[in-house]
């Protein structure tokens, strides 16, 4: 059978019990998936509804958060740590691995997100996560979306009233193929376009080396880098 493209591992029996081979990578516990209060994800999706009762984005981030169980979508419900706003329904590649969208037999074990939010949108759920705590972040480009870069207008827009609600708020922004054309793809010369974008605030010692000093983005006050920048000394 042509299975959809989830996760597969071998499973063997010892002493009755399933088991699979795996290794631990990660001992952070803010993704582990049963922690106490991820348990508690229905009560934190009805409390959002009734906090931002119009939000198309936090409508389709419960899909996520139940029936995916994406960890970065629960965090926006959850309102901690990492926040995933999926911001594009087009994409200009056509991966292989595409979990969002898939051609001819295989299933997409994801739904893409459908519509395109608008800045407003985009920082009315941004602002409401990071309201509730410094720690917080937010980050565009998720699996249930296509290429952010493809919305650079938008997401300009939507930094820049990010920034005037939390001035030390961070974000990102990860795309698999970028846009030449987009702003946002900018790079010194050498370096891939559309990779990665990291917006942090000023004076947190990250090198400023990733766009222009001209960029929108610094406009809007904050900086922003490649993933190929390395932190440096604040000035």
């Amino acid at each position: 059978p042509v299975l959809p493209l989830y996760g597969y591992a071998a499973v063997g029996s010892v002493d009755g019990e399933p088991r699979v081979a795996a290794l631990r990578t990660d001992q952070w516990k803010a993704w582990d998936p049963e922690a106490a209060d991820r348990r508690q994800i229905g009560i934190a999706i009805r409390t959002a509804r009734r906090s931002l009762p119009d939000s198309r984005l936090l409508q389709h981030l419960e899909t996520c958060a139940t029936d995916y169980r994406c960890l970065t979508a629960q965090n926006i419900f959850l309102r901690r740590g990492e926040g995933a706003i999926p911001v594009s329904p087009a994409c200009n590649a056509a991966c292989l691995g595409c979990i969002s969208e898939q051609w001819g037999d295989v299933d997409s074990p994801q739904t893409r997100l459908a519509f395109a939010p608008s800045a407003a949108e985009i920082a009315e759920v941004a602002g409401w996560h990071l309201s509730a705590g410094d720690e917080n972040f937010v980050s565009f480009g998720q699996g249930c979306e296509g290429e952010p870069l493809t919305r650079s207008s938008a997401l300009i827009e939507a930094t820049r009233r990010i920034r005037a609600a939390a001035p030390a708020a961070t974000a990102t922004a990860s795309g698999s193929s970028g846009s030449t054309a987009s702003p946002l793809a900018e790079r010194p010369s050498g370096r891939r376009p559309g990779r990665c974008i990291n917006v942090v605030p000023a004076g947190r010692g990250i090198s400023a080396s990733g766009l222009p000093m001209s960029h929108p983005l610094r406009a809007a006050g904050c900086r922003a880098l490649c993933t190929r920048s390395r932190p440096s000394p604040a000035a």
